[in-house]
């Protein structure tokens, strides 16, 4: 998490924690059992000392605006931010999560038995008190990790499955279902100037050759270098995909058909110019042929968009590689 949603997760489980307060056990007036460390834990198993302070703090500013305050709300205070700090380090520690969680219950019921016993030590069946205390705080904290963890789990397979979904594991661009769902929407966003969409087609020039002369694992290195250098040579608001095998796609919005050919040019040369290292420290030198078009001169579909940028990455190939094409034209390698 970053420290925004840090922030909204301990603001979630702190007002959690409040909600566990309205369903205390009394004891005695103004002494209640509950079960607000474990929001606290909560926060801090999902979001680290930063969820967990938060959520301290909103439960003890809560428990301060609607009890009489006097010493013992204020040390109850006290230990509820001292919960939160401490439970914040725990997370920190190199142990399983379930260790984490475990520390974190039995530090955080053990400082809140603490008060407990100072305000309920007169009674006969005090010890019983304690003991249904840490009880339910074991029960109830097992309960809530078997859950969160269950949560988490859930979370990390939906993110992981939405990973794969969308993007190309061996580059690390958006794959081309990304690229026909994104290209689409551009056609129809009413946002977009719809003579300014612009679309390069790319291709490694005898990338076949390179895995056959050095293997896979060298494809699989130019690859991932090519992608790079088509993602730092484009413009910020301009998407890279790989559609499969070599080929890429760039899908550039706003532009013309001469600043799309001015970027071509940019991502060619940036690819000729570099050296790449194999891993038998083999130095290879690589180039590619673009084929550019914009829909200023295709106005029906995406799909012929992508048909006329084949074209014209076709036309770039049979003239010779190493060149960027634009309808029947093409400008010629350096």
């Amino acid at each position: 998490m970053n420290f925004r949603k840090k922030i909204i997760m301990g603001i979630l489980t702190g007002l959690l924690g409040v909600l566990l307060m309205e369903f205390s056990i009394g004891i005695q007036k103004g002494t209640f059992i509950d079960l607000r460390h474990i929001a606290i834990v909560t926060a801090a198993f999902l979001g680290g000392t930063t969820a967990s302070l938060t959520a301290a703090i909103i439960i003890g500013v809560v428990r301060l605006l609607y009890s009489e305050i006097n010493n013992m709300i204020m040390a109850i205070t006290m230990i509820t931010i001292l919960v939160g700090l401490l439970v914040g380090e725990i997370k920190r520690l190199k142990i399983s999560p379930f260790y984490q969680w475990l520390f974190m219950i039995i530090l955080s019921t053990f400082l809140y038995s603490i008060v407990l016993y100072y305000r309920i030590r007169h009674l006969e069946h005090f010890a019983l008190f304690l003991q249904e205390f840490w009880a339910l705080s074991l029960i109830g904290g097992l309960f809530t990790f078997y859950l969160v963890h269950f949560l988490k789990l859930h979370n990390f397979l939906y993110y992981n499955y939405k990973l794969q979904a969308t993007y190309d594991y061996r580059t690390g661009l958006k794959n081309a279902r990304q690229f026909d769902l994104h290209l689409t929407e551009a056609f129809s966003n009413p946002n977009i100037k719809q003579d300014t969409i612009g679309l390069l087609f790319i291709d490694i020039d005898y990338f076949k050759q390179i895995n056959d002369r050095y293997g896979h694992h060298a494809g699989d290195l130019i690859l991932q270098e090519v992608a790079g250098l088509l993602k730092s040579s484009v413009r910020k608001q301009d998407k890279v995909y790989r559609n499969g095998g070599e080929e890429f796609s760039v899908l550039l919005l706003n532009t013309n058909l001469e600043e799309a050919i001015q970027i071509a040019e940019r991502v060619r040369i940036s690819v000729e110019k570099s050296t790449y290292i194999l891993p038998d420290q083999t130095q290879l030198k690589v180039t590619i042929s673009i084929g550019v078009v914009t829909n200023s001169r295709i106005k029906e579909s995406p799909m012929d968009l992508v048909h006329q940028a084949d074209e014209a990455l076709y036309e770039a190939k049979r003239t010779g590689r190493n060149k960027v094409c634009w309808a029947l034209t093409c400008q010629q390698s350096r």
